[in-house]
């Protein structure tokens, strides 16, 4: 019933505000919604586009641990408590990275999911409550065909792509000051996944002892936001291992300080597991290395990824392989590199251009 009242208060006052037009802000509305940080750096090409325009008008839902340096000029920052609750606001168009963002109220007005990433952990997309959803903006081919077998007939799925790999061709930012790298070294980055079931988790200590010890290489680490709260890790704590490797000279990417995507026209090798990094590094056509536990794509309900992804990377079965895999690297056949140029085809659609036709789409839905 709250959610009825709440539909008809703001049916009223978009009523009004067609009667009295001089009374009320006339640009189109959109909301984007973020539940952290990380998931964020997708919508942020999108918004600061879209900024540029003043047909717009921008409100950001605010993330846990938001800070002063995160915030965007000219942007209305609210919580998610109060954007959920809300009786009197006019939103026009919500584009949101998460599934279950979208309140019942807003069913008069666009509602957008854009998905944070790309590959198998994309896999809840089978998630029966993007559904909720006007539109969907799909990464690439393999997304598409899951998402036209599986959402209702009433959902419109858009070509989009990743946004966020668009200025990683364009241009190479500055390295976050908080890495140092050796000229004369090759970069390898560890950037290993997080699981709600540890047994899933590819991070152990002894990948890390194996990282550590690679003396002819600058080694970054990355490890996923939730890898470094021990609530989310069955009450074990990764940061007594992260800071002792951290102690042998290994660079740490924090994701509070900077995006991965900040580093990655700086690495010459990605050591990854099912994450979208890995296959968002595929744009740099650049070695991939994975090392992953069993039966990891299957709980994603996600085997049909297997096969390309091996043919497009080295794996890695155990620590102790790790130097004799990157000897193997040195003389790269060719058909890996194939590989790779066919994985991200099939991975990504628009790439370098992924931000216009976002931008593009969302001014077919706001101004139709």
């Amino acid at each position: 019933m709250t959610d009825t009242k709440r539909i008809i208060t703001k049916k009223c006052i978009k009523h009004l505000s067609n009667l009295f037009p001089y009374f009320f802000d006339k640009r189109v509305h959109i909301i984007f919604d973020a539940c952290e940080k990380f998931h964020f750096y997708h919508l942020e090409p999108i918004v600061k586009e879209i900024l540029k325009d003043p047909r717009y008008k921008i409100s950001i839902i605010r993330w846990p641990g938001i800070k002063p340096d995160d915030i965007i000029p000219n942007v209305n920052y609210m919580s998610f408590k109060k954007f959920w609750h809300d009786w009197f606001n006019l939103f026009d168009v919500l584009i949101t990275t998460e599934i279950e963002r979208c309140p019942t109220w807003f069913i008069n007005d666009i509602s957008i999911c854009m998905f944070h990433g790309a590959g198998p952990k994309m896999s809840y997309i089978k998630n029966k409550e993007i559904n909720n959803y006007n539109v969907l903006f799909s990464v690439g081919p393999t997304t598409q065909k899951v998402l036209e077998n599986f959402v209702d007939p009433t959902v419109v799925v858009e070509k989009i792509g990743l946004p966020i790999t668009d200025k990683l061709l364009s241009n190479k930012s500055a390295l976050p000051h908080t890495i140092k790298l050796a000229p004369s070294k090759p970069t390898i980055l560890y950037a290993p996944s997080w699981s709600k079931y540890p047994e899933l988790i590819s991070m152990n200590n002894q990948i890390l002892d194996e990282l550590a010890s690679l003396n002819n290489y600058n080694v970054i680490i990355r490890p996923h936001p939730l890898l470094l709260q021990p609530k989310n890790c069955n009450g074990f704590d990764w940061n007594t291992k992260i800071n002792q490797i951290k102690s042998k000279g290994v660079q740490i990417s924090y994701s509070i300080d900077h995006s991965v995507y900040e580093l990655m026209p700086y690495i010459d090798i990605l050591l990854g597991d099912a994450s979208s990094v890995t296959y968002e590094y595929l744009i740099f056509d650049k070695p991939i290395i994975t090392y992953m536990k069993e039966g990891i794509l299957k709980s994603f309900d996600a085997e049909e990824f297997i096969a390309p992804l091996y043919a497009a990377t080295y794996q890695l079965d155990s620590p102790e392989q790790l130097e004799s895999v990157l000897f193997s690297i040195k003389n790269e056949p060719e058909e890996i590199s194939k590989a790779r140029t066919e994985l991200k085809n099939a991975t990504l659609f628009n790439i370098g251009s992924a931000t216009e036709v976002a931008v593009k789409t969302i001014e077919k839905y706001a101004f139709d």
